[in-house]
């Protein structure tokens, strides 16, 4: 069983930011969400929440400490989830 199609856009804190060693263009974001602004279909964040995302996005200007604001989409199923984190902008 798979997870619902959804997506969040979230204002969150960076902790983490790190290049994939493997996929080129793919970086990985330890974030703590601050606020949940709007969903499509379920939702499965809530605020407070520590999570480990990934992006394709171009991110080369965030660092630790940054805030910024993305839509993410929780894909797996519910024993595997893996968040990705797209639209990403920085404040």
């Amino acid at each position: 069983m798979m997870v619902q199609p959804n997506k969040t856009t979230i204002q969150a804190t960076v902790m983490d930011i790190q290049a994939d060693p493997d996929v080129q263009n793919k970086t990985w974001i330890e974030l703590v969400i601050l606020q949940i602004e709007k969903g499509e279909g379920p939702q499965f964040l809530s605020a407070g929440q520590q999570i480990r995302s990934f992006t394709f996005d171009e991110v080369s200007s965030l660092k630790k400490g940054s805030t910024i604001r993305g839509d993410i989409e929780v894909l797996g199923d519910p024993f595997r989830k893996t968040y990705q984190l797209s639209n990403v902008g920085g404040r």
